[in-house]
């Protein structure tokens, strides 16, 4: 049975999983370690409790739907802050 519970929570555990990615990416191009430590650890989470909750779905079309929406705007979401806190030389390079 779903409900818009549900769906929120699967929407915004794969917008964090994927977020957390790109944050990753960002934190190994830059040799922060500890950063890249702890966004590691909450995409492991993020995404080991995302799945769960898609299982428990059976994976009903409209879970996996908000699945893949919050994934997209995560990934977008994390572009788009990565590309704002970099270098403008970097930027062109894009």
């Amino acid at each position: 049975m779903n409900n818009l519970h549900d769906f929120v929570i699967v929407f915004v555990l794969a917008f964090l999983h994927i977020f957390f990615v790109t944050q990753q990416t960002r934190n190994i191009t830059q040799s922060r370690y500890l950063a890249y430590a702890i966004t590691a650890i909450l995409t492991a989470f993020s995404w080991g409790y995302g799945l769960k909750k898609i299982f428990e779905n059976d994976f009903n079309f409209l879970i996996m739907f908000t699945y893949a929406l919050g994934n997209a705007f995560g990934g977008v979401t994390g572009i788009l802050l990565h590309k704002k806190f970099m270098k403008k030389k970097d930027i062109e390079e894009w």
